[in-house]
């Protein structure tokens, strides 16, 4: 897809706006309108969120923290692809900058949380370099990406 672009965004209210597009693809967003602007405000005061687009059409978001330099980790919260876009590559294009932009940072992996019962995400992240780590709790595994 050319004339794509990622955009990075700290301003709350974008962000709370696509947050809350976004929140009945992400269960953990549409559990209560607190704990998205709790979410909201933790992303804008410390994560790097960027969007994806397309002619200024959002076509997927994420959320990762470059905040462990001693261990030279960075962990992706979220990561999200608007459903009129999937398996297009969208996806690739959202992992390949974080992928750039912590290795401009001087970190060497990623680190996320993904459910078990999240089949194509798990096959995305393995698909883009991403191994099992560990369980994270019952319904949840880490997955760790050397880079």
């Amino acid at each position: 897809m050319d004339g794509i672009i990622i955009r990075y965004i700290n301003d709350y209210a974008q962000i709370h706006r696509i947050l809350d597009t976004y929140k009945n693809d992400l269960p953990p967003l549409n559990s209560s309108d607190s704990f998205l602007d709790n979410m909201a405000n933790k992303l804008t005061d410390n994560a790097i969120f960027i969007v994806c687009e397309l002619n200024e059409v959002n076509l997927g978001f994420a959320a990762y923290y470059a905040n462990n330099a001693k261990l030279g980790e960075a962990y992706i919260s979220l990561i999200a692809v608007n459903s009129n876009y999937r398996c297009n590559g969208v996806g690739s294009v959202i992992l390949n900058s974080i992928i750039e932009n912590v290795r401009k940072l001087g970190y060497n992996r990623i680190k996320l949380e993904v459910s078990k019962d999240n089949i194509n995400g798990i096959n995305f992240y393995k698909k883009n370099g991403f191994v099992y780590l560990k369980d994270s709790g019952v319904n949840s595994q880490y997955m760790i990406n050397e880079i």
